[in-house]
Parts: C-alpha cells; structure tokens; sequence
C-alpha cells in the first residue's frame, strides 16, 4: 500500500503519519476480523456515510450500526467481501484511501475501486464518507 503525507506547512507530520498509521491497522483488522483492533480504531459516536450500494446505503450512526454494516457486508456474501487498501493520503486531521472492495454474490461478482474518506479526532475515526467507483455496477450487486 503506497501512503502520502500531505502537509505543506510541516507542522502536522506526525499526525498525519499517525493517521495513516491507524488507517492500516483498521484496513488489517477488518480482513483479519480482528474486532478488539476495530472497536478502538472507531469512535463510539462514528456515522458512516454511503450511497449508491443498494441494501447498504444510508447513514449508518454509531459503532454498533456500524458494525452492523460490516456484518451484513460479510453475510450478504458468504464472507468473500473484502477491501484491499491501495493508497493512502493521509494530514493532521484525516484521511483518504483508494481501496479495491471485493466479492461474490448471488452468481456475481464485485471488483469496484472506491474512496474512503475518514475524518479522524483524537486517534479515532469519528466520520467515514465512502464514494463508490462503478456506481451501477456497486448498486445492482448489493440489491
């Protein structure tokens, strides 16, 4: 996975590699369904945003919906779901990753590259904005 510190002033170095840092550890986590790793990684009062993925849109607010998501994500396809990390942009106040999501489901199959965009406060993400690439292709696997 390729990582970018993005701070032109110089002052924020170390969050933004921090922020990166755990980006990496949450990525990992979620593939290895290490939940004690993610239950730190997200705030208590997370709200994850996503559109245009069928059944799985909406706004989906606080750890436990959250969590929720990702189980359905998982169930939905027999655990073939996963998101593969290929770049991140990290500063001081966030992130945002290129990542590959895919699986299987019902005869078909997700290969889609997509953004997420994570606001982070005090070591944890508080606010994930996830934007889909192929967004027919995204839609019609999850409904």
């Amino acid at each position: 996975m390729a990582t970018m510190i993005d701070d032109p002033s110089g002052t924020g170095t170390a969050a933004a590699a921090e922020n990166a840092r755990l980006l990496a550890q949450g990525y990992h986590a979620f593939a290895t369904g290490d939940m004690a790793t993610l239950n730190q990684t997200f705030s208590p009062d997370i709200v994850w945003h996503v559109q245009r993925l069928g059944i799985l849109s909406g706004h989906h607010r606080g750890w436990d919906a959250v969590l929720a998501f990702f189980g359905r994500s998982m169930a939905l396809t027999n655990g073939t779901f996963r998101v593969t990390p290929l770049e991140v942009l990290a500063n001081g106040e966030g992130a945002a990753a290129v990542v590959r999501s895919q699986g299987e489901r019902n005869g078909r199959a997700l290969d889609d590259r997509q953004i997420h965009h994570f606001h982070i406060r005090d070591g944890r993400v508080v606010e994930v904005w996830q934007f889909i690439g192929d967004a027919e292709a995204t839609h019609d696997f999850w409904s």
